[in-house]
């Protein structure tokens, strides 16, 4: 009888020596954590204009629950989303100073560390040149006539957001060759459109000097504010030696 029991326990504990040793259900394991992020769009613009980024993502897990955009560390707002493991996304960049800046797309899980990628561009932003309204006067140039030596007018008119009186007079230059007259300018609304324009005047033997015969001469007229944004202009006269 107790080489039965002797048995009976041995067997009892090999039984629960086996269920130890069998191991149970794997836990999940989540892989490391991946994505792709390919940011488009240009990223060399003039002080002024808008650039729209577009950042594409894609990643191995479904669990992405934020993103955010940022403008040289500063973000530019957070959104939550439902977990996905793919997206995109556009961010309007309007920047204020000429310079470069990082321009950076990221995505992460609220909660879950190591959860976390993103991808960055430089945007360079450099002086523009902005268009200006040009009339020159007169429509008709007389290459043989005997005109005064200020006889050739300008009227520059700068688009919503500029000011004429901001314009450097001394930067202005006609078909990159005849320099602006220092004086007499004013501004004035030559034109009545209720937009105001900067007068100037070139010397009439210089312009003539640099002009051909023509019905539709193109004279450029270029400048600069005082904070160094350019301008350019143009108009059509007509230039004749009769």
């Amino acid at each position: 009888m107790k080489s039965r029991n002797r048995i009976k326990s041995l067997m009892l504990i090999l039984a629960v020596a086996l269920a130890m040793a069998i191991p149970g259900p794997a836990s999940a394991v989540q892989p490391p954590f991946s994505a792709t992020i390919i940011i488009t769009g240009d990223t060399t613009i003039y002080l002024g204009d808008t650039t729209t980024l577009t950042a594409n993502w894609s990643t191995n897990a479904q669990d992405v629950t934020r993103y955010e955009w940022q403008v040289d560390g500063a973000t530019q707002g957070v959104v939550s989303i439902t977990g996905a493991s793919a997206g995109s996304s556009t961010f309007d960049f309007t920047p204020t100073a000429v310079g470069d800046y990082e321009i950076t797309f990221r995505i992460w899980h609220h909660v879950q560390t190591q959860r976390d990628a993103s991808e960055s561009v430089i945007v360079e932003v450099t002086e523009g040149v902005i268009t200006a309204d040009v009339d020159i006067k007169p429509d008709t140039l007389n290459i043989g006539s005997q005109g005064g030596e200020n006889s050739v007018t300008c009227y520059i008119e700068l688009h919503q957001g500029y000011d004429v009186a901001d314009i450097d007079v001394s930067s202005i230059w006609l078909n990159s060759q005849v320099q602006a007259q220092s004086s007499p300018t004013a501004i004035g609304d030559y034109d009545g459109d209720g937009v105001p324009d900067l007068m100037v005047k070139f010397d009439r033997q210089a312009v003539e000097d640099i002009l051909v015969v023509g019905d539709e001469v193109e004279i450029t007229v270029t400048g600069a504010l005082t904070d160094g944004t350019l301008f350019a202009g143009s108009d059509l006269i007509t230039v004749i030696d009769p």
